[in-house]
């Protein structure tokens, strides 16, 4: 398997998707993450899971430290992967009006960026980004044509 680091305009998608969903619908991104202080811990009985974890949200305000914290686990997958410490760019969100965010663009990138950056195996299955991708492609999926109108259940 390979990896590479995507590009910054990569990451602007993901962000400028998930801010979409913030401000086209009043429904902001949210995902939950373990707090950083039980980061170590694996016996999380006297916690609860509510306890346990933090809720994370994208708004405009929010947007760079997200864009930031993808483009740091990129990195951070590629290094794993080949071994190195490539020099860590500064991410600034740019916002653009101009983006294509179609829904199955949108997914497609997530796929993308998934693949770049899961070299690090279990680090990587409890990463922020990772919980961050998974919120994504949920409220992607959610605005598929004819996603509303499909049956619930049979």
């Amino acid at each position: 398997m390979s990896a590479f680091i995507v590009s910054k305009a990569h990451i602007d998608h993901l962000v400028a998707a998930g801010l979409r969903c913030h401000l086209a619908r009043r429904d902001t991104l949210r995902w939950w993450v373990r707090r950083p202080e039980l980061a170590g811990v694996t016996d999380l009985h006297d916690y609860g899971a509510a306890l346990a974890e933090v809720t994370r949200e994208l708004t405009p305000a929010t947007a760079a430290r997200v864009g930031a914290m993808l483009w740091g686990e990129n990195m951070r997958s590629v290094d794993a992967r080949y071994s190195e410490a490539n020099d860590r760019e500064v991410y600034e969100y740019r916002h653009d009006d101009r983006r294509n965010l179609d829904p199955v663009v949108v997914l497609k990138l997530i796929d993308c960026y998934e693949y770049q950056s899961c070299e690090t195996g279990e680090e990587w299955d409890a990463s922020e980004a990772h919980a961050y991708c998974e919120a994504l492609r949920r409220a992607m999926i959610r605005r598929l044509p004819g996603y509303e109108t499909a049956p619930w259940g049979l």
